[in-house]
């Protein structure tokens, strides 16, 4: 069987986000099966048309040319995955329409969705904005929603995004869930006896991560711990200007997982990972903290991570939004509140543990690669 996902990229060649580093897991434990598998991706600096990178066969293509048949029949897979719906899905189910086609929704954006990355970018660099046409074209609902509808199989990486998806997509009925990997430790996770905090993504204004970087002004006893950068290296090194005298805040930077254990270790050490965005999908962040045992603090609520393995930051209206808007509205305060809560008689050792038990039991990677396999066996028999 050979099996070619389709992605935007995979934590490699200068692009790191959680849609890679979940494609690149999923990829690698598909290959450990015995599966050939292969990723088209848009090509970044330095990358080669043709690479391997952890089992997987990987085929770049400069970005105007997603709709070439040829880098399709390159693939010549049996199956394509879009690991989003994008151009690339339609070019490969124009392409290739006599072999089987799935997709997985990561995070799909509404109009509302649109306009708060849009906002926020606009706050980072006045041209930044200016990519948005391009995204529009790329993965907007007014142009893969036909493709999506003739799709032989849809899904969804988390469970709350199902309903979303069946409105967007005008779908019959709402996607079946379909995780992604990660491999959880199951080797004794030791916390550190101090209190300790941890930060978990980009630095950019969406991510609110002057909230993280307050807190550790609040909480003198707790030591906080920052992964991370921001895409503008200006704001960057802004930032670590404001806040790098802050006697109990690391600011770490970016770690990257596959190439370095430090990542596992500050997961290890943390009590509680703090989540301060204004919108998300599934953080791949909550997946890795709960699977150390890290309780979750965040206003957005994605599959019941915070409140059933942590604590739901509820601000002022949050509870009248979606639950992955919340994050708009929560404060230094909230957050503040929350923290308190979770430190209070090592509230956030049992979240911790209830967290890595759902992690442990939905997202583990054998058990996700299992699911990946039999949806791929009962495609390739229709």
């Amino acid at each position: 069987m050979r099996v070619c996902l389709l992605v935007s990229e995979l934590f490699a060649w200068g692009k790191y986000s959680g849609y890679g580093s979940s494609a690149r897991r999923l990829g690698s434990g598909l290959a450990e099966r015995g599966i050939e598998v292969y990723a088209l991706v848009p090509r970044r600096p330095g990358q080669k048309p043709r690479e391997k990178l952890d089992g997987i066969t990987v085929l770049s293509y400069p970005g105007r040319q997603v709709l070439s048949s040829d880098i399709y029949r390159e693939a010549n897979a049996h199956i394509y995955h879009s690991q989003e719906a994008s151009l690339a899905t339609i070019g490969a189910l124009r392409t290739m329409p006599d072999r089987k086609h799935m997709l997985t929704c990561m995070d799909p954006w509404n109009l509302r969705d649109w306009w708060i990355e849009f906002k926020y970018d606009l706050h980072d660099s006045v041209r930044r904005p200016l990519i948005y046409p391009l995204l529009w074209a790329y993965y907007s609902v007014t142009v893969t929603g036909p493709t999506v509808r003739r799709v032989g199989a849809v899904y969804s990486q988390a469970r709350y995004l199902t309903r979303k998806m069946q409105g967007l997509y005008r779908l019959e009925k709402p996607p079946v869930p379909l995780p992604n990997p990660y491999p959880v430790p199951k080797y004794p996770i030791h916390k550190t006896r101090r209190p300790t905090v941890c930060y978990l993504a980009r630095w950019d204004p969406r991510k609110r991560p002057e909230i993280f970087f307050e807190l550790a002004m609040n909480f003198p006893g707790v030591r906080f711990i920052a992964l991370g950068e921001a895409h503008n290296h200006r704001r960057d090194g802004k930032l670590r200007q404001q806040y790098g005298n802050i006697p109990n805040l690391d600011l770490v930077g970016f770690v990257n997982p596959f190439e370095s254990e430090q990542l596992q270790r500050i997961l290890d050490e943390s009590w509680i990972m703090i989540n301060t965005a204004a919108r998300e999908g599934l953080p791949v962040a909550f997946v890795e903290s709960a699977a150390h045992r890290c309780a979750i603090l965040s206003a957005i609520d994605a599959d019941g991570f915070a409140s059933r393995g942590g604590y739901h930051v509820d601000a002022a209206n949050s509870s009248r939004q979606p639950t992955e808007l919340g994050g708009q509205h929560a404060t230094v305060d909230d957050y503040a509140r929350g923290l308190e809560c979770l430190l209070e008689g090592n509230s956030w050792r049992e979240q911790g543990e209830i967290g890595y038990q759902y992690v442990l039991d939905v997202h583990d990677q054998p058990t996700v690669v299992d699911k990946h396999l039999a949806i791929y066996d009962d495609l390739l028999q229709r």
